[in-house]
């Protein structure tokens, strides 16, 4: 068999040349370009495009017809309905009228739902999972202290998501690589669960120091690829380990840091990488609470810098709510920036066969 070895951090070739003022810089160019979008956002239309989105409601007939195009197999009818609404309402009615009427799809934005619908009463929390010290090993780790934001300058997408708890990698760039590893913890056989989110990333369950690399379903289960803005809760099941030493790792670059086969080898850094890690999430809902409209609460959402506030504005722009504006400049600024920082050099250690006698790669 072939154990690879976990304990190995994969450093980045460009980490011993970083420096603080490098990084100052970069950073400056991220805040910079954080704080005039923030400037720019303008939220005074919101209540006449609410209006707009209460009109469609109180719609029976387009309600129905709504509700039926959501059901399986009948997505072209979606397609087609959201194309007649655009042409009549425009593109910033339809997406806060799916906001509002497709419960579920964006967790951080629930409680502004419930504030639009007029619903009392605080939200249920996402489960709270036992609590465990992390250690992140690598220029680009950091533990979130306020909630950060994340900026694709290269595709000038602008904001794809939002981190406001735990441990990420990937905000100032995805080329300043790390590894997010969890404190050794004794196995029960009971299922071992994390909070993650991210994109290009992977997270595993690492058991007596070692991955298991086989594609059955012993261990197909202990490795997960994260590809997806919004915090999900992955699982690893340990029935077949109980009383062994193990510790959950979370690898930014997860991806290309796979050896799918001899022959292809590795798979180039991703421009777009990032990831988060996390045992307990922001409360979202209180963002919404003691407000009375709307408006109102994403004025304080606007300037506000908490974890669960700086969530549900990366939620908003993921939603398509709102735009980051003639922000081009500072936009161009972080890139170039970006693209100095030298791209990522990963190596492999692999011991084949017996433990005694063998070369290591």
């Amino acid at each position: 068999g072939i154990f690879r070895s976990s304990r190995l951090h994969y450093a980045n070739a460009e980490e011993g040349n970083w420096t603080k003022e490098r990084e100052s810089d970069l950073s400056g160019a991220y805040e910079s370009f954080v704080g005039r979008m923030r400037e720019g956002l303008n939220f005074e239309n919101v209540d006449e495009v609410l209006s707009a989105v209460r009109a469609l409601g109180a719609d029976q007939e387009f309600l129905k017809a709504w509700r039926e195009s959501g059901k399986k197999g009948r997505e072209k009818k979606r397609v087609e309905l959201v194309r007649e609404l655009t042409k009549k309402e425009g593109s910033s009615v339809v997406r806060w009228f799916e906001v509002m009427y497709v419960a579920g799809r964006y967790p951080e934005l629930e409680g502004m739902r419930r504030l639009f619908f007029g619903k009392g009463g605080p939200l249920k929390k996402k489960e709270v999972l036992e609590e465990r010290k992390w250690v992140g090993v690598g220029a680009g780790v950091r533990k979130v202290k306020e909630g950060r934001l994340l900026v694709d300058s290269e595709r000038s997408r602008g904001i794809v998501g939002a981190v406001g708890v735990g441990w990420m990698v990937g905000d100032l760039s995805a080329r300043l690589d790390g590894t997010i590893r969890s404190e050794d913890f004794v196995t029960n056989g009971k299922p071992v669960g994390v909070w993650v989110k991210g994109s290009g990333a992977t997270v595993s369950l690492i058991i007596r120091n070692h991955e298991l690399v086989g594609h059955g379903p012993t261990t197909v289960p202990l490795r997960k690829k994260v590809n997806w803005a919004d915090w999900r809760l992955v699982r690893f099941p340990t029935k077949l380990w109980p009383g062994e030493v193990a510790y959950i790792q979370v690898q930014h670059q997860g991806e290309s840091k796979r050896v799918r086969s001899p022959k292809a080898g590795l798979v180039s850094p991703r421009d777009d990488a990032w990831v988060a890690v996390a045992t307990e999430l922001p409360d979202w809902g209180a963002v919404w609470e003691d407000h009375h409209s709307v408006k109102e609460a994403l004025e304080r959402v606007k300037v506000g810098t908490s974890g669960a506030e700086v969530e549900v504005l990366g939620a908003m722009f993921r939603a398509g709510l709102v735009s980051v504006g003639d922000v081009a400049q500072e936009l161009e600024a972080l890139s170039v920036l970006r693209k100095k920082v030298e791209v990522p050099v990963f190596v492999r250690s692999l011991v084949d066969g017996t433990v005694a006698d063998e070369p290591v790669y």
